[in-house]
């Protein structure tokens, strides 16, 4: 089965060759425009001929993306030609290659534009545009007369109600244990924790 799959995949037309098919019977029917309408038939043949030249297009586009993580998978932690052209993209897109100051010249040099991004920065720092407060803290934080209740120890309900309310599907917790395997034990385990919290 192997072999007639080998076969098989080598009779298949490559992706690149259907599309450039596609591209030339597309010319050929814009050049068959230009001397004469196009009957509706090749008209309907043109626009579905487009639409899966434009599908052809999205599948490469799909498979290059696919490969080129693949290669980095493979390849880009190691000191190979993939690992320096991808550090080299991302320096380019980090690198300010110019800034325009306030009279609209264009700065290039480093120290230029270090000098005009300290000046800009020394601007704005320290400067507000509010000179009184906006709202009353003294009504908006009032003090707690009795706080006794903070230092009171934890109900039983209480405990139980964080735990039934703890999401699944969460990576592990500092103790190694998923929320899905307290939630599952919690039967075996419940005194356990209420001692500890109490």
């Amino acid at each position: 089965m192997r072999k007639d799959l080998k076969e098989w995949k080598r009779s298949l037309p490559k992706l690149a060759i259907v599309i450039e098919r596609i591209k030339a019977v597309l010319h050929l029917l814009e050049t068959i425009e230009v001397f004469r309408d196009l009957s509706i038939q090749e008209w309907n043949f043109r626009n579905l001929v487009a639409e899966k030249l434009v599908q052809l297009l999205k599948q490469q586009r799909t498979y290059w993306k696919q490969r080129g993580k693949i290669r980095w998978v493979k390849q880009g932690d190691a000191a190979t030609k993939i690992f320096h052209a991808h550090a080299t993209i991302r320096h380019r897109q980090n690198r300010i290659t110019s800034l325009l100051d306030q009279q609209g010249n264009l700065l290039c040099g480093h120290e230029q534009k270090a000098q005009l991004l300290w000046s800009s920065f020394k601007e704005r720092l320290g400067v507000t545009e509010h000179n009184q407060m906006l709202f009353n803290l003294v009504q908006l934080i009032q003090p707690g007369n009795n706080l006794d209740a903070l230092e009171l120890p934890f109900l039983n309900e209480e405990i139980e109600a964080v735990v039934t309310s703890l999401p699944n599907n969460k990576s592990l917790g500092l103790d190694d244990f998923t929320n899905e395997f307290i939630k599952g034990c919690w039967s075996l385990i419940a005194e356990d924790f209420i001692r500890m919290y109490q």
